[in-house]
């Protein structure tokens, strides 16, 4: 059986892409993926100047802006599905 890996990214181009797919290959599997952008930079900002921020505090906030980040970069692929 066909499997398609589809990155998705919430544009109507995006969602057009799915559509024509579908047509194409009826029955195929998929599996929607999308990308929590950004995620790396976050990383490096708690470790570069915390602006008076302690580093548990900037760790904290970076882990909480990280996860944020993957729940929506979730929700979004489950928009494509």
């Amino acid at each position: 059986m066909t499997h398609l890996l589809i990155a998705f990214d919430g544009s109507s181009a995006a969602v057009s892409a799915i559509e024509r797919a579908a047509a194409l290959l009826p029955g195929a599997d998929a599996t929607v993926v999308a990308v929590a952008a950004g995620i790396g930079a976050l990383r490096d900002a708690a470790s570069l100047g915390r602006g008076g921020m302690s580093a548990y505090a900037a760790r904290t906030a970076v882990g909480r802006l990280s996860e944020a980040a993957h729940q929506e970069a979730g929700q979004l692929a489950a928009r494509g599905a």
